[in-house]
């Protein structure tokens, strides 16, 4: 996009940290280069970086008895786990409110 700041929302079944170093580093690449982050994920207690400038991190709590139900629920019927675990409601909507609230593109990891 040639020079121009692009409003990015970021949705994630996490939240960028040590321990998800890809997002992370992607986050904080294209934060570096001038857009506008905003990163809403789940929040499960693990460890989270600091929001480098231009990143807005949006944590939404994970329920982790209604994740692991809905991750049991997709295994008896052969569907994926991990998608199920991160398929939170409160997940989806806390991304409509920060669509609402204006995004250029959209990403959406691992859902």
């Amino acid at each position: 996009l040639g020079g121009t700041r692009v409003r990015i929302l970021w949705i994630a079944p996490y939240l960028p940290g040590p321990l998800r170093a890809r997002s992370r580093g992607l986050v904080a690449a294209l934060a570096a280069r001038g857009h506008e982050l905003t990163v809403v994920g789940l929040d499960d207690g693990g460890p989270v970086d600091p929001a480098p400038p231009g990143v807005r991190l949006v944590p939404v709590p994970l329920d982790r008895a209604a994740a692991r139900a809905r991750a049991l629920a997709a295994a008896l019927r052969g569907g994926s786990i991990g998608v199920a675990y991160g398929r939170a409601p409160e997940l989806a909507r806390a991304a409509a409110q920060a669509a609402d609230e204006g995004c250029d593109v959209a990403h959406v990891e691992h859902l």
